[in-house]
């Protein structure tokens, strides 16, 4: 009933709701969401005689707190348990907010719930094509969408409308990478001049009455390359001088955090999130990796948006990093072991690789693939677990493609869909009809001959099976006592294949499930074809074999390193480029190997930018995603545990479900 109470304590919410001291404490932001949200309703819905209740000044800052509220990752899946878009689409009739307001507030009022909209559609797990809602639901949100672009002559919604209908028009993206190249870069310019890390820039331009470029950023991309393009001697250093001079445009940290309502007067946070929640999109698909990291400004702007940017675009900008990390060329696991403890798993892997009993022996001094210290030896009781159910390359869970503070497996298990169905399935020809089948490779580099310690005269079981049907396991690659190599196909036949001699040393053996059948080779000098079978995709163990009580068996597969395997079919003649990989290839970045953008990240910028995003929650998770991927090249563990080892143990014990998950990957990718 008291006006100037009731002002007071909304202001306070919202500007609780926009710190970020008070967005780590998650049953404070719970009671604030539920507190302004009974403001809007009654009895379970949005009752106009409590907005009429309300003057000008009350309602806006009530639906601004709800505009900063539904920035965040897991208000938005609050927003979305409470059917939030049925209540605004009252407000959102024309009509409705005119009767209510009228005149000049009905462009703020819009501006309002198109903002609110606008974050609930963007929620990854609201996506058609990442997670099981697709809420708002799509055909109603791009009526509301368009009706809005349409009726009012407001920038503001109308760039938002635009920019959420881009967003979630994911057919789109599934065009060539040639005909989306202008449309991402138009956005990147966009971004570019709009990112809240300029909100010190343009103030303090407005305070000495000076104008800032429209191309700032841009333009001192462009002197950079310039200024390296003379320097370098040929187009391989130009591209090693640029990834070390672009961080030349990362600024310093800001000592004072911003806040989304203090940056609306310069810059432009909410259609910021848009585009980078877009390009986060972009980055989990392999085809525009390399379109993304090929921008120089293209990091440094986003590790500056992590440091001095509002808390929802560092968010973003975090998982932009992340993503691009993840499912590199379709690898869909990733088991280096290229330390003797670390299994180093890619970030495109779905669980953390369980040791059973006796870890793997580090490979010994000298023996080690590509020159170093790549290689873990399975022995007697040794091995690993892919996924207690059965890991399959079509049913990638979304655990690390994106997640929220508060999710737990349950709502992150919901299989990733990609955008390159094509290349991802194929249709083979089974019981005289077309099948849908997924297309799958597994490479795995391999010590011969085999370990035999005090194990003689048995199979040696690279990887097993885990049926779906009746939950039994089959021995999907071995090699018998008689030196045949043994696949398993999904029908339960055995195929017993005889090599060529095969020499002593590091060899790499390659399967790849495809439309003819699977193709079996050894090195690059010689392969088999088994016409028409393929292979169970549900992987269990790997390195030996599993007893049904799950006990680790008696069948060690021996020495082996750089495990991975793809949702795609490798050619023979990338098959022949990575049995000729040395170690001097690898350390020159050559971007056919999958971690390739972990090494162009690999500076300390990244690493710094990204310890300052631990500090909210919604950053948090991002970043830790982000950490725990580029933990797994080697050459920066160190840097990374020195920086923020001690944090990231602290967060083991948060009460977040997936701040827990992701520490103890980055943890564990750290050792």
């Amino acid at each position: 009933e008291d006006d100037v109470f009731l002002q007071v304590t909304i202001g306070t919410a919202r500007y609780l709701l926009d710190n970020r001291d008070a967005l780590r404490v998650p049953s404070l932001m719970q009671f604030l969401s539920m507190s302004l949200l009974t403001l809007l309703r009654e009895d379970g819905r949005l009752d106009p005689d409590v907005v009429r209740k309300m003057n000008d000044t009350e309602f806006h800052l009530l639906m601004d707190a709800v505009s900063v509220l539904a920035m965040q990752r897991d208000m938005q899946t609050h927003l979305r348990e409470v059917d939030m878009w049925r209540h605004l689409r009252a407000l959102a009739e024309a009509e409705f907010a005119e009767d209510v307001k009228g005149g000049a507030e009905d462009e703020a009022i819009r501006a309002s719930i198109m903002r609110v909209v606008t974050c609930m559609a963007l929620h990854p797990c609201h996506q058609d094509s990442i997670g099981t809602f697709t809420y708002p639901p799509r055909e109603a949100l791009v009526t509301y969408l368009q009706k809005q672009m349409a009726d009012t002559n407001d920038m503001i919604v109308k760039s938002l409308a635009s920019l959420t209908l881009t967003a979630i028009d994911t057919e789109k993206l599934k065009g060539p990478v040639t005909e989306l190249q202008p449309m991402i870069m138009t956005l990147l310019e966009w971004w570019f001049t709009n990112t809240t890390s300029l909100f010190d820039l343009y103030k303090r331009a407005e305070e000495l009455g000076k104008e800032i470029p429209e191309n700032f950023l841009a333009s001192k991309e462009q002197a950079l390359e310039e200024r390296v393009g003379e320097k370098a001697e040929d187009a391989r250093a130009k591209a090693e001088m640029l990834r070390l001079a672009k961080f030349e445009l990362v600024d310093d940290p800001r000592e004072t955090p911003l806040s989304v309502i203090q940056s609306l007067p310069y810059c432009a946070p909410f259609e910021n999130v848009v585009i980078l929640s877009m390009m986060a999109r972009l980055a989990l698909e392999p085809k525009f990796k390399a379109v993304l990291m090929d921008r120089s400004a293209f990091v440094p702007a986003l590790l500056n948006a992590i440091c001095n940017g509002v808390w929802p675009e560092a968010r973003e900008a975090a998982g932009v990093i992340a993503n691009l990390c993840w499912g590199v060329d379709h690898v869909v696991c990733w088991l280096k072991f290229d330390s003797a403890t670390s299994v180093a798993v890619d970030s495109a892997n779905v669980l953390h690789p369980r040791r059973t009993f006796q870890p793997p022996r580090p490979v010994e001094l000298g023996r080690g693939l590509y020159g170093s210290v790549w290689g873990q030896e399975f022995v007697q009781e040794s091995c690993i677990l892919l996924h207690p159910d059965g890991f399959s390359t079509e049913k990638v869970p979304s655990t690390l493609a994106f997640a929220s503070p508060s999710d737990t497996f349950h709502t992150t298990s919901v299989p990733y869909q990609g955008l390159d169905s094509e290349v991802t399935h194929f249709m083979a020809g089974e019981s005289g009809r077309e099948v849908k089948r997924a297309a799958l490779s597994i490479v795995c580099w391999f010590h011969w001959p085999l370990c035999d310690d005090n194990a003689p005269n048995h199979d040696h079981v690279l990887l097993q099976a885990l049926a779906q049907e009746d939950n039994s396991k089959r021995t999907q690659i071995r090699v018998s006592k008689d030196e045949r190599w043994v696949i398993c196909d999904d029908r339960g036949t055995k195929w017993r294949i005889r090599t060529p001699r095969i020499l002593p040393g590091w060899h790499m053996m390659t399967l790849v499930s495809e439309a003819d059948g699977t193709r079996f080779h050894i090195d690059d000098e010689w392969s088999h074809t088994i016409k028409n079978a393929w292979i169970l995709n549900s992987f269990f163990v790997l390195g030996n074999e599993a007893s049904p009580q799950n006990d680790p068996g008696k069948k060690p597969f021996g020495l082996i390193a750089d495990f991975r395997i793809y949702a795609r079919c490798l050619s023979p003649q990338e098959i022949a480029w990575f049995a000729g990989v040395t170690g001097e290839m690898i350390e020159k970045g050559d971007r056919r190997f999958p971690d390739w953008p972990a090494r162009e990240l690999c500076h300390p910028a990244v690493i710094d930018a990204l310890v300052r995003g631990l500090n909210v929650p919604d950053s948090c998770v991002s970043s830790l995603r982000a950490l725990g991927s580029l933990a797994t090249f080697l050459p920066m563990r160190s840097y990374i545990y020195g920086v923020c080892g001690n944090m990231v143990m602290g967060l083991l014990d948060s009460p977040l479900p997936m701040v827990q998950r992701l520490a103890c990957r980055a943890m564990a990718n750290m050792r």
